[in-house]
């Protein structure tokens, strides 16, 4: 695991700005290339919530990125224009998903029946599945 460095300090607090987010993961990735101990063939990310659609979107034209997946993920979009009732539609996932298998091979979208958005943040029995899926995920996708 690489340490982070600081977050930036700044006066836009609560500010939700999709194409900046973007542009994090993407920044991040450039870090992680320069660090001595990332295997820079190597590099997966993982989003949660809102971060999840960020990562799937950052990663659809980055040849860097190996491995991306997306846990409970929230379209931003759409909660601006429907406000954040949890419902979320999976087409868009499925269009960020594709973008990212156009980019870089194998992709696939594991749905955890039975939880809802909220589940995967604190109930265990979701948790598990969940964190089993990405770990076999990333063991698979990265090692290649």
């Amino acid at each position: 695991m690489v340490e982070t460095p600081p977050i930036r300090e700044s006066s836009r607090r609560g500010l939700e700005d999709p194409a900046q987010r973007i542009e994090d993961f993407k920044a991040a990735v450039s870090l992680f290339t320069t660090r001595p101990e990332v295997d820079a063939g190597r590099i997966g990310l993982l989003g949660i919530c809102a971060s999840g659609g960020y990562s799937l979107a950052a990663t659809g034209g980055d040849h860097r990125v190996k491995a991306v997946a997306a846990v409970c993920t929230a379209e931003p979009a759409r909660q601006f224009r429907y406000g954040a009732d949890g419902t979320q539609d999976p087409a868009v996932f499925q269009g960020l998903l594709d973008a990212h298998r156009r980019a870089t091979g194998p992709a696939e979208i594991h749905w955890i029946e039975g939880a809802s958005h909220v589940d995967l943040y604190d109930k265990r029995e979701y948790i598990h599945l969940a964190v089993g899926k990405l770990t076999d995920f990333f063991a698979v996708t990265l090692d290649k």
